[in-house]
C-alpha cells in the first residue's frame, strides 16, 4: 500500500510539473498582464497553471482511484481467496464512488462559477471562473514601447526599443529615429554620415541630404532632389536635379540646360521668394517656402496624368477630406473624380488588391500613376512582424508591376501611416512593414509616415483614421510627389 501511494505522489508530482513547464511556455511576460482578482498585473501564467491543475486533480484523481480498486480486485481473484475477493469488491465500489464524487464536486464547482459569472462581471466569480478554467480572465495588456517618433516633448537619446534618436532640425525639431534619413543629421556631422540603410550624405544648401549617386530607383524618386535616368531599374542612374533656392547656387549634373529654362527658373524662385516674405517666413523656414513654392510652380508645366489611388478606409478617408465625393462615392471602387480614380474599400487587404488588379488594368492610360496605399489591415489582422506582410505585397508586385511598367505606369507606394491606441496593430510593425517596402527597388516610395506629424488629437476612437485635415495633409503631400 504504501508503494501504491508512493508511485501516486510521484505521478501527480511529474503532472503538475509538466503542467507548469507547458504553461510558462505558452505565456510569458513580453505578452503582458492581466486585470483580475483585485491584482492589476497578473501574469496569463497564474491562471494557465492553476486551471491546469484543477483539471489535473478532477480527471487524474479518480481515474487513478478506480485503477487501483480494480488492480486490488484483479490480485484477490488471481490469489483464489473468496474472503479477500469479496473485500476487495467492497474496496472497489468505495473507491469508483469516490472517484465520482470527486469529479462530480469539482465540474459543479466549475460550472457555478461560470454561471453565476455571466452576472457577476470582474467580482468574485469572475476571479473564480478565472483561476479554476482559465475563462473570463480580462483581455491582456499588451506593454506597447514607444518610439522615437511617438515623443512628443524632449527627445531622448534612446527610445524603448533601444534605437537611437535626434531631432529632425530640418521638420520642426520632431523627435525620430536617428539615421534613418539624411535630414537627421545637422550640417556639422552630415558630410560623410551614413543612414541606417547604408546612403551616403552630404551638406547641400540648408539641409543635410542624400547622395544621389548610388540610390536605388525607388529611393531615387522619393527624393525631390534627384533624378532617374532611366524607366526601370535596368538602364538608369540616379542623379541630382537642378535645384535652385535663396540660399544656394544652381547645381547641375547637365551643361545642356538652356538658357531659356534657366530664366524661367529664376522668374519662378524670384516670385516665390516674394510671396514666401510676404507670409513673413525668414530663415529656414524662407528657404523650404521658396523650394517648396518653386517645386510646385514646376510641376504645373507637366502634362495631365490620371491618378490611381488603391487602398482602404484610410484612402476612402483621403478622398472625402480631397473633396473628391461622399463616403458612398469615395469607397464604390472604381469612383473617378476628374483625373483621379479611387479604388477603395474598408478594411481590404492584399487578397483584395489582387482582385481589383482587372479593375486598376482598365483604367491604365498612356500617362498613369497607380498610388498603393495599403498594408496597415494585413499588418494588423496576421502579420504582427509587419516584414512578412511587406514580403507577401512585395513578391504579388514582382509577378504584377513589369506589365505596368511596360506601359509606362509609374507606381508609388505610400508608406503605412501610424496609428494611436489601435487594438489590433503597433507602429512597431508598420516601421517593419514601411522599411521592407521602401528598400523594394521597383516601386517609387512615398514617405508620409516620417514627412508629416501625427500628433494624438488627430486619431478618430479605433486610433486607425484621422481628421479630415490631416487627410488633406496626406494628399496634398502625394499629389506634390507624383
Amino acid at each position: 500500500m504504501k508503494k501504491k501511494i508512493k508511485y501516486i505522489i510521484t505521478f501527480v508530482a511529474g503532472f503538475v510539473i509538466t503542467n507548469n513547464v507547458l504553461a510558462a511556455s505558452f505565456y510569458n511576460e513580453n505578452e503582458g498582464t492581466m486585470n483580475i482578482c483585485g491584482l492589476d498585473n497578473m501574469s496569463p501564467r497564474i491562471p494557465a497553471f492553476t486551471s491546469g491543475l484543477y483539471n489535473v486533480i478532477k480527471i487524474l484523481v479518480p481515474v487513478i482511484l478506480v485503477i487501483m480498486g480494480m488492480i486490488d480486485f484483479t490480485k484477490a481473484v488471481m490469489a483464489s481467496d473468496e474472503e479477500k475477493m469479496k473485500k476487495s469488491q467492497k474496496t472497489f465500489i468505495t473507491r469508483a464512488i469516490a472517484a465520482v464524487i470527486i469529479f462530480f464536486v469539482m465540474t459543479v464547482v466549475q460550472f457555478i462559477f461560470k454561471e453565476v459569472d455571466k452576472n457577476n462581471a470582474n467580482g468574485f466569480a469572475d476571479c473564480m471562473n478565472c483561476i479554476l478554467s482559465n475563462k473570463s480572465c480580462g483581455q491582456v495588456k499588451k506593454e506597447e514601447k514607444k518610439t522615437c517618433e511617438q515623443y512628443t516633448g524632449n527627445c531622448p537619446e534612446t527610445d524603448e526599443y533601444g534605437h537611437s534618436c535626434s531631432k529632425d532640425y530640418n521638420s520642426g525639431n520632431k523627435c525620430k529615429t536617428k539615421g534613418t534619413a539624411c535630414s537627421d543629421f545637422r550640417k556639422k556631422e552630415c558630410n560623410g554620415a551614413k543612414t541606417t540603410s547604408g546612403v551616403s550624405c552630404e551638406y547641400v544648401g540648408i539641409s543635410c541630404r542624400s547622395v544621389c549617386s548610388g540610390l536605388s530607383i525607388g529611393s531615387c524618386y522619393n527624393e525631390s532632389h534627384c533624378e532617374w535616368t532611366g524607366g526601370d531599374p535596368n538602364n538608369g542612374y540616379c542623379q541630382n536635379k537642378t535645384v535652385k533656392n535663396s540660399d544656394q547656387q544652381t547645381t547641375s549634373t547637365s551643361s545642356t540646360d538652356s538658357n531659356t529654362t534657366s530664366t524661367q527658373n529664376n522668374e519662378s524662385v524670384g516670385s516665390c521668394q516674394q510671396q514666401c516674405t510676404s507670409q513673413g517666413k525668414t530663415g529656414q523656414d524662407h528657404a523650404r517656402c521658396v523650394e517648396s513654392c518653386s517645386k510646385n510652380n514646376s510641376q504645373t508645366t507637366i502634362s495631365t496624368q490620371t491618378r490611381i489611388f488603391v487602398g482602404d478606409s484610410r484612402t476612402v478617408g483621403m478622398c472625402i477630406a480631397a473633396g473628391a465625393g461622399d463616403y458612398a462615392s469615395c469607397s464604390s471602387a472604381p469612383y473617378v473624380s476628374g483625373n483621379n480614380i479611387f479604388i477603395a474599400k474598408e478594411a481590404k487587404g492584399l487578397s483584395w488588391f489582387k482582385a481589383m488588379q482587372s479593375t486598376i488594368d482598365s483604367k491604365i492610360t498612356s500617362k498613369t500613376s497607380i498610388i498603393i496605399m495599403m498594408g496597415v489591415n494585413d499588418v494588423g489582422n496576421s502579420e504582427k512582424s509587419g516584414l512578412t506582410a511587406a514580403n507577401k505585397y512585395i513578391n504579388y508586385l514582382n509577378d504584377t508591376i513589369s506589365s505596368w511598367l511596360d506601359k509606362g505606369v509609374k507606381v508609388y507606394f505610400v508608406s503605412v501611416n501610424p496609428v494611436g491606441n489601435a487594438k489590433y496593430v503597433t507602429n512597431a510593425a508598420i516601421e517593419s512593414f514601411n522599411s521592407k517596402i521602401k528598400n523594394y527597388s521597383k516601386i517609387r516610395y512615398i514617405d508620409t509616415n516620417n514627412k508629416i506629424s501625427y500628433p494624438s488629437n488627430i486619431y478618430d476612437n479605433e486610433g486607425l483614421h484621422y481628421s479630415n485635415s490631416k487627410y488633406k495633409e496626406i494628399y496634398n503631400y502625394i499629389m506634390s510627389r507624383t
